[in-house]
Parts: structure tokens; C-alpha cells; sequence
């Protein structure tokens, strides 16, 4: 099977060939005029807004923990038993709402 190269894929061949001899011969001088070796240095970092908003995070999860470990005072659960028992005790349901609310987002980071 004869493959038959096209003159401008060997013109295309030889322009690289020739850079990259050309880049080669570059990057010789440049170590020749520097007695240390150059290397690549990637460094990756997160920009302002992405720290800021872990700060925030880390912030409200504090705060929700302070809040879940404060234990609930006796008192407190013996009114809300009489409160239901009796019947007189409403649910607040904007606040409801907030707290299930709050689970979705919970969870929805997870």
C-alpha cells in the first residue's frame, strides 16, 4: 500500500522541525547565559471569592454547632408538654419552614 505525502504536510513538517531546533538552540543560550537550571513552577491558588465563601461556611457551621449543643432547659419541654396536651400550642410555621429549609440546603451539599 503506497502512501503518498502531500507537499504541504512536508512544508507543515519541516516549519516544526525547524522551530523546534530553532526553540532547542534558544533554550541552550538561555541556560548558557544562567548558571542555574530553569524549571516550570505551577502554582495554584483560589481566587478571593472562593476563600471568602469557605470563611462563611466554616463561620455558620460554627454557629449551627454552638446552637445544636446548647441543651434544651427542663422547663422548657415540661411547658410544651402541657402546652400540646392542653391544646394551646401552635406551631410557628415561618419558622418551620426556615428550619426545613435549612435541612434541603444541608443536604443538598452533601
Amino acid at each position: 500500500m503506497d502512501i503518498s505525502i502531500d507537499s504541504s504536510v512536508d512544508s507543515i513538517r519541516n516549519s516544526y522541525k525547524n522551530q523546534t531546533v530553532s526553540d532547542a538552540a534558544e533554550r541552550k543560550n538561555l541556560l548558557g547565559c544562567s548558571k542555574e537550571r530553569q524549571f516550570d513552577e505551577v502554582i495554584i491558588t483560589s481566587n478571593s471569592r472562593q476563600i471568602e465563601e469557605k470563611k462563611i461556611a466554616e463561620e455558620l457551621t460554627r454557629r449551627v454547632l454552638s446552637e445544636v449543643n446548647i441543651p434544651t432547659p427542663e422547663t422548657k419541654i415540661e411547658d410544651l408538654k402541657q402546652r400540646v396536651a392542653e391544646g394551646s400550642y401552635q406551631v410557628d410555621i415561618d419558622r418551620l419552614v426556615d428550619k426545613i429549609l435549612l435541612l434541603r440546603g444541608e443536604q443538598a451539599d452533601e
